[in-house]
């Protein structure tokens, strides 16, 4: 099969083709199926309306062919890697800065797959759970534009998240360690990903909180705001476990697309507390899921 994304004298020429958009205020963009043009895009959402047809034309002529699943695969991590990355692009509550490490981070993970990141508490957290925020929030415009029809996340911590134990725009004291409390960006994120988590649970995401049985939830700061989402949303599971494993802290996001692709994302992160540890391995893994369910 051919496919040029060119001119209109060669896309002509191709199974499927689509022109380059010229450069004025609205772009548009030609689309030509077997030689004939069939579409006329429009708008900045070109690239991804074109993927779309292009899917549908190569499931319908090669609807037996088993590289298709492959080729759906890619699309669905591109999808998502764009969403992030537009997400750090537009993002208003960072400085350039801000925006070039995580940036900087985002193109390593979706380059290797998996980032190991080796430093102190207050060097690792702004930028990595800046970036683990921008990829809910990345997740929640994907199920509110319908690109995406799920998401799961499961938030495996010694305590109920942060972010579910907060309530509006305020950090209740006590619920930040004290070397942190002046953190701008450490405090804004919690109050971001507050604000995602509720947006995702809006949008039918399901989130699993698990966390230690052995947790003392009458000492836990804010566990009254955890309780009453837990009664506000159905898709929200309270999970208590005997053990967990210091490796095994963190979180796991599993996405899957209007193909039926999945895509995750998972971070290995210890939760915010008043204990200060020296240097702390973390780890980012982000890869499609070549088995669909």
């Amino acid at each position: 099969m051919g496919c040029i994304v060119n001119g209109p004298g060669e896309s002509k020429h191709a199974d499927i083709g689509i022109s380059l958009p010229g450069t004025g205020e609205t772009p548009v963009a030609p689309v030509f199926i077997d030689g004939q043009k069939a579409y006329t895009l429009r708008g900045d959402k070109i690239a991804e309306e074109f993927q779309e047809i292009l899917i549908g034309y190569i499931e319908k002529r090669f609807k037996h062919d088993k590289k298709v699943a492959y080729f759906e695969v890619l699309a669905t991590t591109q999808n998502l890697k764009n969403e992030v990355f537009k997400s750090i692009k537009n993002f208003k509550f960072a400085n350039n800065k801000e925006r070039l490490v995580v940036y900087n981070l985002m193109q390593k993970l979706s380059n290797e797959s998996h980032v190991v990141l080796l430093g102190k508490d207050e060097e690792l957290r702004p930028k990595t759970v800046f970036l683990q925020a921008l990829i809910e929030y990345s997740i929640v415009k994907g199920l509110q534009n319908k690109d995406f029809v799920n998401a799961v996340l499961v938030i495996h911590t010694p305590m109920p998240p942060i972010p579910l134990r907060i309530t509006g725009n305020t950090v209740p004291p006590g619920i930040v360690p004290l070397h942190y409390k002046d953190n701008d960006r450490v405090i804004h994120d919690i109050l971001f990903r507050n604000n995602n988590l509720i947006n995702l649970l809006k949008n039918n995401a399901t989130i699993l909180s698990v966390y230690l049985s052995s947790t003392q939830k009458t000492k836990i700061i804010g566990y009254e705001n955890f309780t009453s989402l837990l009664s506000q949303y159905k898709n929200l599971v309270d999970k208590t476990i005997k053990e967990l494993k210091p490796e095994y802290v963190g979180a796991t996001y599993i996405v899957k697309d209007k193909w039926g692709n999945l895509t995750a994302f998972c971070i290995k992160a210890t939760q915010v507390t008043n204990e200060k540890i020296d240097i702390q391995q973390w780890e980012l893994w982000f890869s499609s899921i070549k088995n669909k369910i």
